[in-house]
Parts: C-alpha cells; structure tokens; sequence
C-alpha cells in the first residue's frame, strides 16, 4: 500500500488537485472515477465519501459539499492552472479556449514540469494514453 494522501478537509491537496485536473479539463469525469477506484485499490486508509464518488452517474452530480462535505483546496498559482488547461489540450480533453490558447499549450508544458510530474504521479494510470510523460 501507498502513503496516505491528503483527502481530509483539514488538509485536501490531493483532492483539490485531482478535482481541479476535472474542472480545468485535463482529466475527463470516467478519468476522474478510474482515479477514485485507483486510490480505493492502492491506499490503506481513503475517506467514506469514496464510495460515493465510484457511484456517481455524471459530472453534474459532483457536487463537493454533497459528495465531499466540504470543498476541496489545492494550493496553486494561475500559471499551475494554465499549466493544467495545458495538458487538456495535449491530452485531447479539453476543447475551449477560455483562458489560454491551445496553440500555447506546449510552452506551458516544457516550462513547467512541476505540474505535470504531479500529475503523472497522482494519474499513473493514464501515462500510456496520456501522449506524454515526466520529463527525466
């Protein structure tokens, strides 16, 4: 089993990141289920509300203080965010160009690693279909 991750309201930077890989487009809600059956399978010890996740229909029934108890908090600047929109892109999942461009996508990527190790790490699941990995 892995070490425990920080799921809890008291400290949910783990969650918070996995949520804001949904909501800013670069994991797709069935990626985001497949990383709840991933952290039941792999973790000793995960929060009740897991159980819920793994039930849920559709994106819109994610509800953080329905399903949670509260609403996840990842630490992270605007360029994490951009970072994370970035990888959407290269991935395939993310479509609107709200905030960057997709053309802008890849200078995010290379420039910022740090994002995308995190994910690797807190996806290792989707590193075959991802078209990319953590840079050496």
């Amino acid at each position: 089993m892995k070490k425990k991750l920080a799921l809890e309201k008291e400290n949910s930077e783990d969650l918070g990141f996995a949520y804001a890989c949904l909501i800013y487009g670069a994991i797709s809600f069935d990626e985001f289920l497949r990383w709840a059956y991933y952290v039941i399978e792999n973790y000793e010890v995960f929060p009740d509300y897991f159980l819920k996740i793994i039930d849920l229909q559709d994106f819109h029934e994610l509800r953080p203080m329905d399903v949670f108890g509260f609403t996840p908090v990842w630490s992270h600047t605007r360029r994490d965010m951009k970072t994370i929109m970035a990888i959407g892109f290269k991935r395939g999942i993310k479509k609107s160009e709200d905030i960057i461009r997709q053309s802008d996508s890849q200078k995010f990527i290379t420039t910022d690693t740090r994002i995308l190790s995190r994910f690797n790490r807190t996806f290792p699941f989707l590193l075959e279909s991802s078209g990319f990995s953590s840079p050496s």
